[in-house]
């Protein structure tokens, strides 16, 4: 009797520490949980959203991210996707629907406001604000960052290239300045 109790006590320990190990992987793999976050659904409702209201993108909001809550729920349905990978989803999910607008602190976003899809299709209209997560919120290495196109595609971007996508996109952004303040958009 004695034997079994040991054998028993030996397997108890050992499946604590297997469940232990798997809840720690998971929490590695998944940082803020597991859920999935579609570039391309963001991209599509922005495009129909766009399409809707004469070529421009949600804007006009107090933050880029109220902006991009005006998706909310006629072109998006999902608050976890406009929340983004690391957005506080159950807050995100409240606000949008008792109808108000993100904040910076609700929606992992960084998204540029302002832009219409006569602009350049090399400008980014969005990205994670924070770097290596994935498609199903999963941590990526190299420091990988999605980021969606006015033309809908997308992309991850390592960290090593992040400085120079940036100064691209000022780049794109200031060209476009110009171009509205000369009368023409490209």
């Amino acid at each position: 009797m004695r034997r079994f109790i040991r054998v028993l006590i030996y397997l108890l320990v050992v499946a604590v520490i297997v469940v232990v190990a798997v809840y720690s992987y998971y929490r590695y793999r998944y940082p803020y949980g597991s859920h999935h976050v579609c570039d391309g659904q963001m991209s599509k409702s922005l495009m129909i959203y766009a399409t809707d209201h004469g070529g421009k993108y949600p804007s006009g909001g107090p933050t880029p991210e109220a902006s991009l809550s005006l998706l909310y729920p006629k072109y998006l349905s999902s608050p976890t996707i406009i929340a983004g990978k690391s957005g506080p989803i159950e807050r995100a999910t409240k606000i949008l629907k008792s109808g108000g607008l993100l904040g910076p602190n609700d929606c992992n976003w960084h998204y540029v406001e302002g832009l219409n899809d006569m602009d350049n299709s090399e400008l980014a209209i969005l990205w994670d604000k924070l770097p290596g997560l994935g498609h199903n919120c999963e941590r990526l290495n190299d420091g990988l960052r999605g980021v969606v196109y006015l033309d809908g595609s997308s992309e991850y971007i390592p960290a090593a290239r992040w400085e120079k996508f940036l100064a691209q996109q000022n780049k794109l952004l200031s060209q476009r300045t110009t171009a509205t303040d000369n009368g023409t958009n490209k």
